[in-house]
């Protein structure tokens, strides 16, 4: 249909959003759940507009797949589960960081006598879920690797999408002359 647009959610928002709401419960709490999503709302379409829907869901799940891997090596004896879905979205972030370096984000500022909209730079967003992450995963004295997952790790699928997003890119095709 003409003038249509692009979908409103992805084949990769839905995958991802739905193993978020699964594992949130056995992950990091609600909290942590909710700034996942948070993050995977206000990030994944920028990097899935750039690198498509295929590349995208593989950057998801390979990110997913190699903070998995670090923390079950890291945490093979603990008792909590080992989940790797703040992974994915930390390695997302990256990629986000790698492919709009300057970008930023509205948000709506609220103040006991009004409320204003501000423009945020991503790094700044993306520095507070680090940060989120970090205290939780701090907090959980017990645990290390409960509460957030083993939290370092995330600067690692951080790392990770900065690395990967520039070669997932699709080559621009140039029209013969």
């Amino acid at each position: 249909m003409p003038g249509a647009g692009p979908p409103l959610v992805t084949l990769a928002a839905i995958a991802t959003a739905a193993l978020l709401w699964l594992l949130s419960v056995l992950h990091g709490g609600v909290l942590i759940a909710l700034s996942d999503l948070a993050a995977l709302a206000l990030f994944g379409r920028g990097v899935e507009a750039s690198l498509g829907h295929w590349r995208c869901a593989g950057l998801l799940l390979g990110g997913g797949l190699a903070v998995l891997a670090v923390g079950l090596h890291l945490g093979a004896a603990s008792a909590a589960p080992t989940l790797a879905v703040s992974g994915a979205v930390a390695c997302l972030l990256g990629a986000y960081l790698a492919l709009h370096p300057r970008a930023k984000v509205l948000g709506l500022a609220l103040a006991p006598a009004f409320s204003t909209i501000v423009a945020v730079p991503s790094a700044v967003l993306i520095a507070l879920w680090l940060a989120l992450h970090a205290v939780v995963g701090a907090t959980s004295v017990d645990e290390p690797l409960a509460g957030g997952g083993a939290w370092y790790v995330h600067l690692a699928a951080l790392a990770i999408g900065l690395i990967a997003a520039r070669p997932l890119t699709a080559p621009v095709r140039r029209l013969p002359a």
